[in-house]
């Protein structure tokens, strides 16, 4: 029997739970699946704090024609919000004990004691509890209430300290994340290539040498190359560049800032950005993930992290190096030896690329 066929009863709906404005790369594909799938049985509920914070939240919900509600999040937290009657799976795409992941954390809990089946996905390449851990977040203090952890890669993909109680939890599955055409706003006629550099400097495992540094690299390697355009790209939620840093800000002729609390920026994510995009670097994020899935030569700014993961992607540990690497990316033949190494790193991360579908199909199997 085809699954996608099943009639489920006013008592088999999923609840999609959006708590980050970033969720929504993981999330749209995957309920799109479930229009199809599920037909109308399902809701999408979107916590206030991710509408406050993106107003690309509530403009790709409509645009993707997915009805959703809102949710205070200290209701969410007091146990009020959102009813659970009816609701036979809760799915998240970022829940964990971690502070900012607490709303989808305490929903989670209330579904478990509600009887009712929980998953979570995994949100990022540096996932905290799962592929990733610091000194603010020892590997053994994060912890799933989700059921079923849905992980990108294979389980040797995790770190080696993840405890046993998560590594039970997982399943590999892919992921969902997809690139998309920016359709809202067009980027201005700019010098070719076109480089993006990422950054995510609000995250605390950067030291202030390691700030310091991208600040002077990027200056310099775009007087170096003044017929090119760089493009910096801040965290959309983090923006350390544009409203956490206070110092002197990198300027060049050939230098933008694409700044996300300005309406023209904010549409911008990366996935809607790489496919206007020729080079990319970026400090250790996800975002290496959306430059292999877009195929573009990707570099990962080093300094003294270690970032062996990233391997066989170009390490920056030096000006020379982004130089080095950005050449390299201009010239025909490297730069084929180049996006080889991001397919290698896309493969060796991702089991699918289209998980969605498989997603579904787990949840409609548990359902039923």
């Amino acid at each position: 029997m085809n699954i996608f066929r099943r009639s489920f009863d006013q008592r088999s709906k999923i609840l999609f739970f959006l708590q980050l404005p970033q969720d929504l790369d993981l999330f749209i594909p995957l309920i799109q699946e479930a229009q199809k799938s599920f037909a109308l049985n399902f809701e999408v509920a979107v916590l206030d704090y991710a509408i406050r914070k993106s107003p690309r939240v509530t403009s790709l919900l409509k645009q993707h024609q997915i009805k959703f509600f809102r949710v205070a999040k200290a209701a969410v937290l007091a146990g009020l919000q959102p009813t659970l009657s009816r609701i036979r799976a809760l799915v998240t795409a970022s829940e964990s004990t971690a502070p900012a992941h607490q709303a989808a954390h305490a929903l989670t809990r209330r579904a478990n004691q509600a009887g009712i089946l929980t998953y979570t996905l995994q949100h990022g390449f540096d996932n905290i509890g799962l592929t990733y851990e610091d000194d603010v977040h020892p590997i053994e203090q994060i912890r799933f209430a989700s059921q079923k952890v849905l992980i990108w890669g294979m389980l040797d993909s995790l770190h080696p300290n993840v405890t046993d109680e998560t590594l039970h939890k997982c399943i590999s599955v892919g992921s969902t994340k997809q690139l998309e055409k920016a359709s809202l706003i067009e980027l201005p006629k700019l010098n070719k290539p076109l480089i993006a550099v990422f950054e995510n400097l609000h995250w605390h495992r950067y030291s202030a040498s390691y700030r310091q540094r991208f600040l002077e690299d990027i200056e310099k390697v775009a007087q170096t190359f003044p017929l090119a355009t760089f493009l910096i790209k801040p965290h959309h939620a983090g923006q350390w560049l544009t409203q956490r840093y206070k110092g002197k800000l990198p300027s060049a002729p050939n230098l933008i800032i694409a700044d996300p609390s300005q309406k023209h920026w904010e549409p911008y994510t990366a996935p809607t950005l790489l496919p206007q995009i020729d080079i990319v670097i970026t400090t250790p994020s996800t975002v290496a993930i959306d430059a292999a899935l877009a195929e573009r030569p990707t570099a990962v700014i080093g300094y003294e992290l270690e970032l062996g993961r990233y391997q066989p992607l170009p390490i920056l540990q030096s000006q020379q190096d982004w130089v080095e690497f950005l050449r390299a990316a201009q010239h025909s033949l490297d730069r084929e030896q180049l996006i080889g190494g991001v397919k290698q790193f896309l493969q060796k991360n991702l089991i699918s690329i289209n998980a969605e579908a498989k997603i579904v199909e787990l949840i409609a199997n548990d359902i039923v």
